[in-house]
């Protein structure tokens, strides 16, 4: 069973495009998607060099506090284990070590998307390792 299909009075016929698809032969079609080709192999997606030098820092720093993290949870886990004053004290230290190059990681400004994984990750250690979506859940 078949029903019309009222028109609008705006509606063209699809003429038109059919006789621009049939001139759009094989051979123009090759050409389009060759030319495509070579633009895209023209283009260069890495990042510019001004912008990994300026990163190089962020970086070095992003580094320091994989190494100050380690030696925070090491010394956490030290003073869970032991609880006296002086694993508290040395964990206190840790903290304010990693805080120190968290401040100097959010200070400063990411151009790479290395970059940003240093700040992300300074952002993290803010959380206490938490992810943002269990922080907003808190």
């Amino acid at each position: 069973m078949t029903k019309a299909i009222p028109l609008s009075a705006e509606f063209q016929d699809l003429s038109s495009l059919q006789r621009l698809a049939l001139r759009f032969d094989r051979a123009d079609r090759n050409r389009f998607l060759d030319r495509m080709a070579r633009l895209d192999a023209k283009r260069d997606d890495r990042a510019p060099a001004s912008a990994l030098r300026s990163d190089a820092a962020l970086l070095q720093e992003g580094q320091a506090l994989e190494q100050a993290w380690r030696v925070e949870v090491q010394a956490f886990i030290v003073m869970k284990r032991r609880a006296t004053p002086e694993t508290a004290a040395a964990l206190r230290e840790a903290r304010a070590a990693t805080g120190l190059i968290v401040r100097r990681i959010e200070a400063s400004l990411a151009a790479t998307a290395e970059g940003f994984k240093v700040k992300a990750r300074a952002a993290s250690w803010r959380r206490h390792g938490e992810p943002a979506c269990a922080a907003a859940r808190a």
